[in-house]
């Protein structure tokens, strides 16, 4: 059994794609090309492309098209499913995946508790018999009083049915502001990161940009160059938003006087 497992994760093939300045850039030809003959499994995180507003034109053709392939199951890790601002139609189950899919989730993300590491797995009845057999001994334990405030707290749905709503109104705070610096916000839909291009403030690296910001300003950003195993530096940085108003209104002043 682990000489194929391992046989399994050798045969497995990355496919980059890339947030750029004017929005995703995906390597379409690479992801169409590798729905081939040979694929069994495709894991696919939805998330990075409603973060930046690309919608299902870019990927999700291909994924809706190959549903029907008999051999091809898909993994799709919706993270951010309740931070969906305009954006509903990026859920598997309006891209008619939901009967080949396995939706990977985070209660940690959805509820604000990331520390807590809880999340589930949403699987037609057959797909998730297999996946409950090979769980069962990937994952000993998982915290149960945090199981049971999970399930009280979901007895009602307002919480989570208003995510959405609450998210893009602190990303429409946000962004008004940012409009007002000479950052250059790029769009987003799905996130509660707020991506911008840094070029008219810095000659910095994003790293060293996110260094000099958090220690000289008081504000702290992430450099997206950090997400990527070669590097890939744009001058592209992300705030985060989820925050409280008046935390948002201090950063907008200090960013401001960039």
């Amino acid at each position: 059994a682990a000489a194929l497992g391992a046989a399994w994760v050798a045969s497995m093939v990355a496919i980059p794609y890339f947030i750029r300045k004017a929005g995703l850039q995906w390597l379409r030809h690479r992801y169409e090309g590798g729905l081939g003959a040979g694929l069994d499994l495709l894991l696919k995180r939805l998330e990075n492309e409603v973060r930046e507003g690309l919608g299902p034109a870019a990927g999700a053709p291909a994924l809706t098209r190959a549903r029907h392939r008999e051999a091809l199951e898909a993994c799709l890790e919706e993270l951010t499913e309740a931070q969906c601002q305009n954006a509903p139609e990026l859920k598997a189950e309006n891209l008619r995946l939901a009967a080949r899919a396995f939706i990977v989730s985070s209660f940690g993300k959805t509820y604000h508790v990331t520390g807590w590491k809880v999340g589930y797995v949403a699987a037609p009845a057959s797909l998730s018999a297999e996946f409950r057999k090979v769980h069962q001994f990937n994952v000993f334990t998982v915290n149960t009083p945090v199981q049971y405030a999970l399930a009280a707290y979901m007895a009602n749905p307002a919480p989570y049915l208003e995510l959405p709503a609450f998210y893009q109104r602190k990303r429409d705070l946000f962004l008004e502001g940012i409009r007002k610096t000479r950052l250059k916000p790029l769009h987003t839909q799905g996130s509660y990161f707020q991506c911008v291009d840094i070029s008219a403030v810095s000659d910095l690296n994003e790293a060293d940009f996110c260094k000099w910001l958090t220690t000289e300003i008081g504000v702290a950003a992430i450099p997206l160059s950090a997400f990527y195993g070669n590097g890939f530096d744009q001058r592209v940085v992300r705030f985060c938003f989820a925050k409280k108003d008046e935390t948002l209104q201090l950063a907008l002043e200090r960013l401001a006087k960039l």
